[in-house]
């Protein structure tokens, strides 16, 4: 990628507004472009992560896997998004997997050039410090909804099965009778009526 692109990109980016214009160029240098095709794996869930990557090209889509299989769809990352820079910092395992839902080009950071970043000026340290605050705050809320939606899910599955193999107890006739009725109509898509003032099964 054009050295020129790369600063253009990285001058519009928060994380990097803060840096002199004189550094940019030997930051953009420590750039590699790696490229993903689509359903590619960027980041999977519980990976360490090694890079702050930027999107150059492209869309990302960030979700969360459940306990069960299951998906949690978060957010899309485009073109001028980033991710990674809190992972690096604070050396956690990736609580979400990231995936390109289509063709990608990313900019790649490698962890220890980033954390030299944080060297270079305490001004620009600062600066870095106080955007990756802002993304972990905002990341927080949209995890915890994810994890909320991932609950949900397993409470609706839970449910389905208690109800699916719930049966009325009883050994007399009619409650058999009844069983056998209910198991038959659960079979048939119409509206059914139970009034209960007349029901008297003993």
């Amino acid at each position: 990628m054009d050295i020129k692109r790369v600063i253009d990109l990285l001058s519009k980016i928060d994380i990097f507004k803060g840096i002199p214009p004189h550094l940019l160029p030997t930051i953009a240098d420590q750039f590699k472009p790696v490229n993903f095709k689509t359903q590619d794996v960027v980041i999977k869930q519980n990976q360490r992560i090694q890079n702050l990557y930027i999107v150059s090209t492209g869309r990302l889509e960030v979700y969360v896997k459940d306990q069960i299989g299951g998906q949690a769809h978060i957010s899309n990352l485009l073109p001028g998004d980033y991710f990674g820079e809190y992972y690096l910092l604070y050396d956690h395992p990736a609580t979400t997997e990231i995936m390109a839902s289509k063709d990608s080009e990313c900019l790649c950071l490698p962890k220890e050039n980033f954390l030299a970043l944080l060297e270079l000026d305490p001004e620009v340290s600062q600066h870095i410090l106080r955007s990756i605050l802002k993304q972990v705050h905002k990341a927080n809320i949209v995890e915890e909804a994810a994890k909320y939606k991932e609950k949900a899910i397993q409470f609706l599955q839970q449910n389905k099965r208690i109800i699916q193999y719930t049966k009325i107890i009883g050994k007399s006739g009619a409650i058999r009778q009844l069983n056998a009725d209910i198991s038959s109509i659960s079979k048939n898509n119409n509206y059914l009526l139970i009034d209960t003032q007349k029901t008297n099964v003993r």
